[in-house]
């Protein structure tokens, strides 16, 4: 489904280059868990935003399903991310002035589309386990709940890939537990899901997850 071929992101640093993603290869079948550890600064959260088509590499290539992405016009990339893709950014996402409901039934507007969609985020939200909380506005939830409304709005269209940047980063041990349970049943449904997480988490990580190491930019595979 997503492969990424030599993926590299280079920066200049008061005069110096370095390289944040030093050429990645990286593959994601459907219904397939990978996750991907590292300390902060590792480059994570940078590859995770080439593989989604946020950031332009400087070298290398990301296919979905045998296409180029990176040769995509921007607009083209961005329909392309509301409707094959959901994705959980890092840290707190979600908009202060909507409820539950509103935020998760967001980007189902954000491209021209038929039908109705209350019902289909009343059943994500039922799906993550706050269904309760529909009418709640953010500052109202707890952190663990926070994360799980990010999670119902990634999939509110039907992604095929769900890409999540450090999802249970200040979560309690439980919480986490039970996000990872989350994932383990998405991807059952045959979603892919492509998480980066601290190095504590990938001890919980889902049975059968595929577990990558990055670290100074590179990845490689971990025992």
């Amino acid at each position: 489904m997503l492969a990424a071929t030599g993926l590299t992101k280079e920066y200049r640093r008061r005069g110096e280059v370095f390289n944040a993603v030093d050429g990645v290869d990286l593959t994601v079948a459907k219904g397939e868990i990978v996750s991907i550890v590292g300390r902060s600064g590792s480059g994570k959260s940078t590859l995770l935003n080439m593989l989604a088509g946020l950031l332009r590499p400087t070298a290398g290539a990301v296919r979905f399903d045998g296409q180029d992405i990176l040769g995509w016009r921007d607009a083209e990339i961005s329909r392309w991310r509301n409707t094959k893709i959901g994705y959980m950014p890092q840290g707190q996402s979600l908009l202060a002035n909507l409820n539950v409901l509103d935020n998760v039934r967001l980007p189902f507007f954000l491209a021209r589309r038929d039908g109705e969609i209350t019902e289909k985020a009343s059943a994500r939200l039922a799906q993550v386990g706050i269904a309760h909380l529909a009418a709640n506005f953010p500052a109202e939830l707890s952190g663990g709940e926070a994360r799980r409304v990010a999670l119902a709005r990634a999939l509110i269209n039907a992604p095929e890939l769900l890409i999540a940047d450090e999802p249970t980063g200040d979560l309690d041990l439980a919480t986490t537990n039970e996000i990872m349970k989350l994932f383990a049943q998405i991807a059952g449904d045959g979603t892919a899901v492509l998480l980066v997480t601290h190095e504590a988490e990938a001890v919980i990580s889902p049975t059968g997850a595929r577990i990558y190491e990055m670290a100074g930019g590179k990845l490689a595979g971990r025992d």
